[in-house]
């Protein structure tokens, strides 16, 4: 605006003109230094930092969903469920048809067909002093041979119950079957169904035992005079070896013997099913879960697959064997001690037989050091096992003679059911 002074004109500039032009001479300025660009922006550090915590909390709120409805999944899933228990596969690798592959020299692959049809993928192992054949055998004369061993006096006959996968042919239990052959054993070992090459068919206990059955009665109709046969179970098949020996004493009355197996032995074992899955990695995880254990059990008990094997070795009459190690990382050592518990506490229900921890028909514990390392699978080599299963098999070997003596002898409490018709399939003491 123009004011006259002393006949001069003055141009004056009013401050809101001044502060209508500053944006525009703002906007000349260099962008460094502009009011709108003073902001702090984020460094890449920073924006990586927001955007691994907004994956963590999105991991984690996965995680605990995963958790919430991880036994719903397993309840609804009879597929999940069998895995995680049995984790069988069909497999039909070329040592499983040739053991001698794995250094078992002396030993024969066979099916056991089952009376349902059911062929079990099996092994026999001679024991190691055997004779071995001078000639080339035929597929039949091998056969006739073994069977010609089996049938000889007074042997002891070992059949194995293994854990889960993948087949007879893991490791340790080949280890565990040239033991028992060193100490004059015949070992036979066989794959659930399911399993190896074992017929494809549904998981059940009611199942598993009447392989199991079947298997003992096939090998005691072709025994000889004089025979012990036992039942040497692993994990998961001490559930199954429990729940067979239970069958063949619920065969005769609660004080017969005759139909009893000459031993058990209870190999890194659980007390139940449940337990197992309670106790295992996956379980702890899960345990706090409320509806996990509820869930889990009604699963079991709708499937059929309790293996209350606590239940089952209190109706077991003859020796029992426990064999655990302290650093079990699969089993832990309080299951082998409730095992050892329940088989000591043997006498009552009609058990006429049970003797004291260390008798012809007690129980015998071993608890290996967790200084050993030995874990689930590492009792096998243990040097001092050896000595352990000879001492046991001599105790077996005992108590079947007592079995024979009275029952040649016509003892009332063997004479009680000796004319008693067996449930069917069943075989007697030769």
């Amino acid at each position: 605006m123009e004011h006259p002074v002393n006949g001069c004109s003055v141009q004056v500039y009013e401050s809101n003109k001044l502060e209508d032009n500053s944006e525009a001479a703002g906007a000349l300025l260099p962008s460094a230094v502009t009011p709108r660009n003073l902001t702090r922006q984020p460094t890449v550090w920073q924006q990586l930092r927001v955007t691994g915590l907004i994956l963590l909390a999105a991991l984690a709120a996965a995680f605990f969903l995963l958790l919430l409805l991880g036994p719903l999944v397993f309840y609804f899933s009879p597929s999940l469920q069998d895995y995680l228990i049995f984790r069988g596969s069909p497999d039909f690798s070329t040592e499983l048809a040739a053991p001698d592959l794995l250094g078992l020299n002396n030993a024969r692959a066979f099916y056991i067909t089952t009376d349902e049809g059911i062929k079990l993928g099996s092994w026999h192992i001679l024991p190691s002093a055997a004779p071995t054949p001078s000639s080339p055998e035929t597929i039949g004369s091998r056969g006739t041979r073994f069977e010609d061993e089996l049938r000889k006096d007074g042997s002891v006959v070992v059949i194995y119950f293994h854990g889960n996968t993948p087949s007879r042919a893991q490791g340790h239990r080949v280890k565990l079957y040239k033991l028992l052959s060193d100490l004059g054993c015949h070992v036979i070992t066989f794959d659930y169904r399911g399993f190896a090459d074992s017929t494809i068919a549904p998981f059940s206990e009611t199942a598993l035992v009447r392989d199991g059955v079947f298997v003992y009665d096939y090998v005691l109709s072709r025994v000889g005079p004089g025979t012990a046969v036992l039942l040497w179970g692993h994990s998961l098949g001490t559930g199954v070896a429990g729940s067979v020996a239970a069958a063949l004493c619920g065969r005769g009355s609660s004080s017969n013997m005759q139909f009893c197996s000459d031993g058990l032995v209870l190999h890194s074992g659980f007390p139940d099913l449940l337990h197992a899955i309670k106790d295992s990695a996956l379980g702890a995880v899960l345990s706090w879960v409320p509806w996990f254990t509820p869930l889990v059990r009604a699963t079991l008990q709708h499937r059929d697959l309790v293996f209350n094997t606590t239940s089952n070795v209190a109706r077991v009459s003859g020796p029992v064997l426990v064999l655990h190690a302290q650093d079990d990382e699969i089993l832990p050592i309080s299951h082998g001690r409730m095992l050892r518990i329940a088989a000591g506490s043997r006498g009552g229900g009609g058990n006429a037989f049970a003797a004291p921890a260390g008798g012809s028909s007690g129980v015998t514990y071993i608890e290996f050091s967790s200084d050993l390392r030995y874990g689930h699978n590492g009792i096998v080599e243990a040097p001092e096992l050896r000595h352990i299963a000879a001492e046991y098999i001599q105790v077996c070997r005992e108590f079947h003679s007592l079995v024979q003596d009275l029952y040649r002898s016509g003892a009332a409490a063997v004479a009680h059911d000796r004319h008693a018709a067996p449930a069917a399939g069943a075989v007697g003491r030769r």
